[in-house]
């Protein structure tokens, strides 16, 4: 027991977030705020060309 009474090895381990699991969560946070709901954007992110790029190739059409 320590001073203050307590045992050690009865308090919870620290909180530890795995670098892959925070790597896939800053993914998804930066995708959303990239994502405005358009299929041009959608599919930004998915190519990697810039909206404009993907317009001067002809566009994607729309959703429906």
């Amino acid at each position: 027991m320590t001073a203050s009474g307590t045992d050690a090895s009865k308090r919870p381990a620290p909180l530890t977030i795995d670098p892959a699991t925070d790597e896939i969560r800053r993914g998804m946070v930066e995708s959303t705020t990239v994502l405005d709901g358009s299929l041009t954007a959608s599919v930004a992110m998915l190519t990697g060309l810039s909206p404009e790029r993907i317009e001067e190739l002809g566009g994607v059409g729309d959703w429906a």
